[in-house]
């Protein structure tokens, strides 16, 4: 008999919002740094998967259509904020844009 073998899920990691930059990049006026995306990656390889990280998302739906779209290649998409219903949380309706 042979094992079964299965590949690790691929999980695309996408931070969303125009205040965040990425780490060591110079912060102005009320920029903070994406920390969520490093710690989802960091889980999902402790959890034995193989992260996708997909940068930051501007609070835009052109940018969130162009980053979700690479992420759905994926077999699993997280993203980190813009879920809500405030005004900048365009995740939801650009997943349905998408048909995702």
């Amino acid at each position: 008999d042979s094992p079964e073998v299965y590949r690790r899920p691929r999980v695309a990691v996408l931070a969303t919002g125009s205040e965040l930059q990425a780490p060591g990049q110079l912060l102005e006026g009320a920029q903070i740094y994406d920390s969520n995306s490093a710690a989802l990656c960091a889980a999902v390889s402790a959890a034995g998967g193989e992260p996708v990280p997909l940068g930051i998302a501007r609070d835009d739906r052109d940018s969130l259509k162009k980053r979700i779209s690479a992420g759905l290649e994926a077999d699993v998409l997280v993203t980190a904020a813009g879920a809500s219903v405030g005004e900048y949380d365009l995740v939801r309706g650009v997943l349905d844009e998408l048909g995702a």
